[in-house]
């Protein structure tokens, strides 16, 4: 994952994952992190946030 990516990822785990939410707290707008999560999802081969955050859960968020 990019660095952008793995920031997004950390706001995750910490509780925040609406869009809007993130975007706020990394000073991009929710566009900008709605294509980084499509990105995530797509790398990480999973369909939706919970989804993601059970995967980083299982297997730790290991660098491709």
């Amino acid at each position: 994952l990019s660095n952008a990516e793995r920031e997004i990822v950390i706001w995750m785990m910490r509780g925040i994952v609406e869009e809007t939410d993130i975007a706020h707290r990394i000073f991009r707008s929710p566009n900008t992190v709605r294509t980084h999560l499509n990105s995530i999802f797509r790398k990480l081969n999973v369909h939706s946030r919970h989804e993601l955050i059970a995967k980083i859960l299982r297997h730790g968020c290991e660098q491709n």
